[in-house]
């Protein structure tokens, strides 16, 4: 085996432990990165590399974020180290086109792939335990928390989980069984284990997407139908699901008039509807460029106390938190970018297509919830699983497009 049969084949193990690790441990994962991004250095392509990602749009349209939100920090009103630390947050921006190269043919997007679906596997084992451990008893350990983290982000990626092996069981017959019965399990998972709301809601938009993929446009409506009174069921049948979605609703509604939430659901809905108003308000104030790169902290939390409302650090969306420091042209910048993975999807290879166009919709619905970039799990994991599916946008070195979508 020659030298570079070796080092791919290192890349393909470097693109597992990568999507094996992100969702379990984010210091393990800072390693297996280092190291897999370490192996395309002792490759040493530059100009090979530079060929195959300077035409593709995603790689521009996410440095280009990047750069902005660097450039940004010349006007901030944090201090400047501040401001670096919260750029320097950002950082998976610049790890995607890194993601782009270490996937870039077939083998390792595959190997990645089952790394992640390796990792939900085993969130989907211990949580299934938690939860069949403490499901009589008023407060469990996993309530609070996911099996190796944020259940928020175990949530969404459990539902992209789904997604992909509901994609496998429809492209790829010899696997249809076994990937529908996985899909099954997940999507149970993101009903009835996991409590976090954003994946509802990521699962409930990325069915649709299946259906207007999948199937022709005489079902189309029919199956859009058959899904929200699917979705409406499900909360009939579980009370703890139907508790925290309708503490979204008492949650708002008591954030308008003042009211006390009486759950923890209706709290946090509450906050969060808080945090989006003075969100807009700090927005209104600086539209356009906003206060620069690492102010949120220090802009919204002097309006907050002038008006003794709760501080914050993150307003739990990533529009707004891109829109008070850079503003509209920041906001842009990010719309552009899932714009960018939403249109150029259609340039990808069938499987990756649809895979790919779901990344960009679970991303942008959960830019909505939670500040997804900001976040560093949340960021590395939507990095990489577009790394896992864009490459195509340039010509993946070993499976071109044959199908027009």
């Amino acid at each position: 085996m020659d030298r570079a049969a070796r080092l791919a084949r290192l890349r393909v193990v470097g693109a597992f432990l990568v999507g094996l690790t992100i969702p379990i441990s984010t210091t393990i994962s800072e390693i297996v990165t280092g190291a897999a991004f370490l192996v395309l250095l002792i490759e040493w392509q530059p100009r090979e590399n530079w060929q195959r990602v300077r035409a593709n749009p995603v790689v521009w349209a996410s440095l280009g974020l990047f750069i902005l939100l660097g450039l940004c920090m010349l006007y901030s009103v944090a201090p400047l180290p501040e401001a670096a630390r919260v750029w320097l947050k950002y950082r998976e921006l610049v790890y995607l086109p890194l993601f782009l190269l270490l996937c870039r043919d077939q083998p390792a997007a595959r190997a990645g792939l089952f790394g992640f679906l390796s990792a939900m596997a085993a969130i989907f084992l211990l949580g299934v335990y938690h939860w069949l451990s403490y499901m009589h008893r008023p407060l469990s350990p996993f309530a609070y928390g996911g099996v190796f983290g944020s259940y928020i982000t175990e949530g969404i990626m459990m539902a992209l989980a789904a997604y992909y092996l509901a994609v496998a069981a429809i492209l790829e017959p010899r696997w249809r069984k076994f990937a529908a019965l996985a899909a099954g399990l997940a999507l149970f998972y993101v009903l009835f284990v996991s409590i976090g709301r954003t994946g509802y809601v990521v699962a409930l938009g990325l069915a649709l997407l299946l259906v207007f993929r999948a199937a022709s446009r005489k079902w189309r409506l029919p199956g859009v139908l058959l899904i929200v009174m699917a979705f409406g069921s499900v909360l009939l049948i579980s009370p703890d699901l139907a508790q925290r979605m309708s503490g979204v609703v008492l949650g708002i509604q008591g954030s308008q008039n003042g009211a006390a939430a009486n759950s923890a659901g209706a709290n946090s809905a509450g906050a969060r509807m808080r945090f989006y108003r003075g969100a807009l308000v700090v927005i209104a104030r600086h539209p356009i460029f906003g206060t620069g790169t690492g102010s949120f902290n220090r802009v919204y939390n002097d309006q907050a106390a002038v008006q003794n409302q709760a501080l914050t650090t993150n307003p739990h969306n990533e529009y707004l938190m891109i829109g008070v420091q850079t503003g509209i042209l920041g906001v842009a910048a990010l719309l552009a970018l899932l714009g960018t993975l939403w249109f150029h999807a259609a340039r990808l290879p069938v499987g990756d297509a649809w895979r790919g166009r779901g990344v960009a919709l679970a991303l942008a619905i959960n830019c909505l919830f939670n500040s997804s970039l900001l976040d560093h799990v949340d960021g590395q994991s939507f990095a990489f699983q577009i790394g896992l599916f864009y490459f195509g946008v340039r010509g993946r070195e070993d499976q071109r497009r044959h199908h027009d979508l």
